[in-house]
This record gives C-alpha cells, sequence and structure tokens, in this order.
C-alpha cells in the first residue's frame, strides 16, 4: 500500500500537468524543486496564516503551494479556505524578527475584517496559491465526510530556499 501510494502521490506531485502550471505561474523559470509535501485524510483545522513565515524564497515569492484534491471536497470535511487578495499585505515581510504569536495575530486581524473562500474542489482539482497568502482550514464537522488530499510546495530550481533552517526550531505547529 505504501509503495503504491508513494508512486502515485509522485506521479501527480511531479507530473507534467503540476510542472506546465507552474510555467505558467512563474514564466521565467521551467524547471522547480518540490519542497515539503503533505498528505491528507481528513482535516484537524489548521490556523490563519501565510507559508511565508515558515519556508519562501530568497528573494521571497517565488515559493508556490499547489493543493489537490483526491476527492470531491465538501463543506462537511473540514474545507481549506483562503483570503484573497492578502498576500498583499506581506509581499515584503521576511519575517527574520516576528514571533509566531505575531505572525498569527497579524493573520487573525485580517481574517476577522476579510471575507475568506472555501476551496470545495472536485477530485481531480489543484489550487495554487501565494507564499503570502493567507490561508487555513476549518475543522471536519462530519466524520463521514474525508478531504483525502495532497498538498505541496515548489520554488524555482536556481532560487535559493529559506526557512529550512529555522521553520521547525522554537516554532510550534500551526494546527488548531
Amino acid at each position: 500500500f505504501n509503495c503504491g501510494l508513494n508512486k502515485s502521490s509522485k506521479n501527480i506531485l511531479l507530473g507534467k500537468e503540476i510542472n506546465n502550471a507552474l510555467k505558467i505561474i512563474n514564466p521565467k523559470f521551467n524547471n522547480f524543486v518540490q519542497w515539503n509535501n503533505m498528505l491528507f485524510d481528513k482535516s484537524v483545522g489548521t490556523m490563519d496564516h501565510t507559508d511565508s513565515y515558515f519556508l519562501d524564497t530568497h528573494p521571497s515569492g517565488y515559493l508556490c503551494a499547489a493543493w489537490v484534491a483526491l476527492e470531491d471536497i465538501d463543506e462537511k470535511s473540514g474545507p481549506f479556505k483562503v483570503f484573497p487578495k492578502s498576500h498583499k499585505l506581506f509581499l515584503s515581510n521576511t519575517y527574520e524578527s516576528e514571533s509566531l504569536e505575531t505572525h498569527f495575530k497579524t493573520c487573525s486581524n485580517f481574517a476577522e475584517s476579510n471575507d475568506f473562500e472555501l476551496a470545495l474542489l472536485k477530485k481531480g482539482d489543484v489550487l495554487f496559491w501565494h507564499p503570502s497568502l493567507i490561508h487555513g482550514s476549518f475543522e471536519q464537522k462530519d466524520p463521514k465526510f474525508s478531504r483525502k488530499s495532497l498538498t505541496s510546495h515548489y520554488y524555482p530550481l536556481g532560487v535559493s530556499k529559506r526557512g529550512s533552517e529555522n521553520a521547525a526550531i522554537n516554532r510550534p505547529s500551526h494546527i488548531k
């Protein structure tokens, strides 16, 4: 089972469809490196946050995240949510001196006064987002509804990554 899941996940996350979409999103580059992928069976809920706080590139903003629905996503499954245009709030932020608590508070304040969109994707759909976009997810409302999905982050080959050196040190998880 694990070998089949691993191979299927690689075929999706490293497939030509994702790579072609990344080239359209960032046409200056032809090759991308995968960084930090995850498999979700159900949603446990995540606090509103930006990926840039945890991982990004030098210069900031070249990271691109992708969320792939492996099944139809229902509101009862604890869907993913995004705050359109929120990335503009953080475009110049590098987070070197910002605490995790301050980051979550900034995101929370923005979320309280702005609308979000639910990502109710259909099986096979992919949502791409900027690393500075505020996003999170709701907790699962009904155990009959799972949220089988893959998430991965990509950065252009030749651009250095930022975050791996300190993302896990002294920073608690952003799971609720």
